[in-house]
C-alpha cells in the first residue's frame, strides 16, 4: 500500500539535502469520472479516436481527472496526485501498448546473454524523428527506423523495443502533462519488471525535439526525485535521418552507451544526450540550448558533463550530487511525485522602459501564486519595476523569486541595485530556468504556498535532485546571521547563511 510505505520514514528515499517533501499521503480519493467527450481526444470517425496535441488544454480541470489510483499529499490537501505506478492513469500513451512493451522486454530476458543490455525507447517526435514531406519537416514517429538507422553499432550490445506517443509532435507542443505520461509509463513498467529484467536494463531512452528538451528533462528529473531506481536519457538531434550529415546515429548510440556506463557506476539520473562525437551526456537539470545549427547544441554551464563523448568517455562519470547520493536499495520505496496542469508562475523580464503600472496590475490580477522576476544578469532590475512587482505581490500574497539569465558569472556583486530587489522581498534562487520551473511546479503541488516559509525553503535552499550547481561551494565570508551576503548572479542568489546542504 502506498499509504504504508509513505508513512514509514525508514522506507522513504533519503538524501542529505531532502526535506520533508516526501510526506505521507493523507488518504486515497476515488477518481471522478466525467464526460469523456471533453477530453483532448477527438473522433476521427465513428470508431477511431485521434489525439491532437496542439488542442490539449492544460488548464481544463477535466484533463486532470484520473482513472487509476490517486492520493493527496499531506503537505498540500488541496492537491490530488495520480499514482505513477498505475498504468490506468495514462492519458496519451496506450496502456495496452505499455504492457506489450513490458512483455517484449521480458521475452528478451529468456535468452539474453550476459553481455547484452535492454532498453525501452519512448518516441515523442522532434527533429530526430522528422521526415521531409512536400518540402516541410513533419514529425513522423518511427522508432523502429531510428533504431535501425543507429543499429549497426548497437546490435551486439543492446536489445531494444519501442513505445510511442499516439501522435508525433513538434517539441514546441510538449508540456509537463505529456512528460508526466511518460513518467507513469516508465515507472509502472519498472515496478512490474522482473528481477532479471531489471538486472539487464540499462535505462529508458526518450526521443525528443531540442527546443524543449531541457524543460522535459528537468520535469522528469524533478518528478523522479533524488534517488530513482533507473536512468532516463532524453536524446535529440539537429538533423534528420534523411540529411547528408546527421547526428541521429551517434546521439542515439552514445546515449545508450552512456546509460550503460551510468549503470556500471551505480548512478541513476536523468540525462540529455546530444552533440554527436563532440557532445556529451548532460545533466537533465543543468542543461540549456545554445545553438540551433551546430551538432553541439547544449551546454551545462553550472554543472560538469556527466560523460564527455569527445574524449571517448575516458574521463568517466562526473556529478558530485549523484556521487554522494545513496545507492538505490531494493527495499526502498519508489514513488515519483507527479505535477501537472499549467505552470503555477509567470516571468517578468526587466526590459528597459517597461511600464511599472502595467506590471503592477499583471501581478495583482494573475491567478498564478508565484512570480519569477528575471534580472539583467547581476541581480539588477529597474527599481520602479521592482517596486511595482513587490508591492502587488505583497498585496496579493504571491511569492517572488529573483532569477538571473546568466548561468555563470562573478559571485562578488555588491551593487546596491543588485541587492535592492532582495531587500524589497524578492527571493534569489540559483538554478537553470528549466530546473527552476520544474522545482516550483513540484513544490506548489506537494507543499502549496499557504506555508510560505516551507515552500520558499524548499525552492531556494534545498538541492533536491541536483538542480543547484553542485560543483559550487559557498565561501565563509564571516557574515553574521540576519545580515547575509547574497550571491546575486550565478550561481544565482544564494546566501552563505542560507546554505544548509552538505554537498
Amino acid at each position: 500500500m502506498i499509504l504504508e510505505t509513505l508513512n514509514n520514514p525508514e522506507k522513504s528515499p533519503k538524501h542529505p539535502a531532502v526535506t520533508r517533501l516526501l510526506e505521507a499521503a493523507e488518504h486515497y480519493v476515488s477518481p471522478k469520472y466525467l464526460n469523456k467527450n471533453r477530453n483532448p481526444w477527438r473522433k476521427k470517425d465513428d470508431s477511431v479516436l485521434e489525439f491532437i496535441p496542439e488542442q490539449y488544454d492544460t488548464a481544463d480541470p477535466f484533463n486532470h481527472k484520473y482513472d487509476g489510483k490517486v492520493w493527496v499529499p499531506k503537505g498540500n490537501p488541496d492537491s490530488v496526485m495520480p499514482d505513477a505506478l498505475d498504468l490506468n492513469n495514462l492519458k496519451f500513451i496506450s496502456k495496452e501498448k505499455a504492457q506489450e512493451a513490458l512483455d517484449r522486454l521480458e521475452e528478451f530476458t529468456r535468452d539474453i546473454k550476459s553481455s547484452e543490455q535492454l532498453s525501452l525507447v519512448i518516441g515523442t517526435g522532434g527533429t530526430i524523428a522528422m521526415s521531409l514531406q512536400n518540402g516541410e519537416l513533419i514529425p513522423k514517429l518511427d522508432t523502429d527506423a531510428i533504431l535501425e538507422f543507429a543499429g549497426q553499432r548497437l546490435r551486439n550490445q543492446f536489445r531494444l523495443t519501442g513505445l510511442e506517443f499516439p501522435r508525433a509532435m513538434d517539441s514546441s507542443q510538449m508540456c509537463s502533462d505529456f512528460t508526466m505520461d511518460i513518467l507513469i509509463a516508465i515507472s509502472a513498467i519498472w515496478d512490474k519488471a522482473s528481477d532479471n529484467l531489471k538486472k539487464h536494463f540499462a535505462g529508458f531512452l526518450v526521443t525528443h525535439g531540442t527546443d524543449t528538451l531541457a524543460w522535459s528533462a528537468a520535469d522528469m528529473a524533478m518528478a523522479l526525485g533524488p534517488n530513482p531506481p533507473f536512468s532516463v536519457a532524453f536524446v535529440g538531434a539537429q538533423q534528420t535521418t534523411e540529411a547528408t550529415f546527421s547526428d541521429v546515429a551517434s546521439n542515439v548510440a552514445f546515449s545508450l552507451k552512456s546509460l550503460s556506463r551510468l549503470k556500471e557506476n551505480n548512478i541513476n539520473t536523468v540525462m540529455i544526450g546530444i552533440g554527436g562525437t563532440a557532445g556529451a551526456a548532460y545533466s537533465g537539470l543543468g542543461a540549456i540550448k545554445v545553438s540551433d545549427v551546430d551538432a553541439k547544441a547544449f551546454d551545462t554551464p553550472g554543472h560538469k558533463v556527466l560523460i564527455n563523448w569527445s574524449d571517448f568517455g575516458k574521463s568517466g562519470t562526473s556529478n558530485e550530487f549523484l556521487q554522494k547520493s545513496p545507492a538505490k536499495k531494493r527495499e526502498d520505496s519508489f514513488r515519483p511525485l507527479i505535477f501537472s496542469g499549467p505552470r503555477p508562475f509567470f516571468r517578468i523580464s526587466p526590459d528597459q522602459g517597461s511600464n511599472p503600472n502595467a506590471e503592477y496590475q499583471r501581478v495583482l490580477n494573475s491567478p498564478e501564486p508565484v512570480i519569477i522576476l528575471e534580472s539583467f544578469g547581476t541581480g539588477t532590475a529597474h527599481r520602479d519595476i521592482v517596486e511595482a512587482v513587490m508591492t502587488a505581490a505583497k498585496e496579493s500574497g504571491k511569492v517572488v523569486f529573483l532569477s538571473s539569465p546568466l548561468a555563470t558569472g562573478s559571485l562578488d556583486h555588491k551593487y546596491a541595485d543588485a541587492l535592492y530587489a532582495v531587500e524589497r522581498g524578492a527571493i534569489p534562487v540559483e538554478m537553470m530556468p528549466a530546473a527552476l520551473a520544474a522545482k516550483i511546479h513540484l513544490a506548489v503541488t506537494m507543499i502549496g504556498v499557504k506555508d510560505k516559509e516551507r515552500f520558499v525553503d524548499f525552492v531556494k535552499n534545498r538541492n533536491y535532485a541536483g538542480e543547484q550547481f553542485a560543483e559550487w561551494k559557498p565561501k565563509n565570508r564571516g557574515t553574521s546571521p540576519g545580515n547575509p551576503f547574497f550571491r546575486i548572479g550565478a550561481p544565482r542568489g544564494f546566501s552563505d547563511v542560507a546554505w544548509t546542504g552538505t554537498m
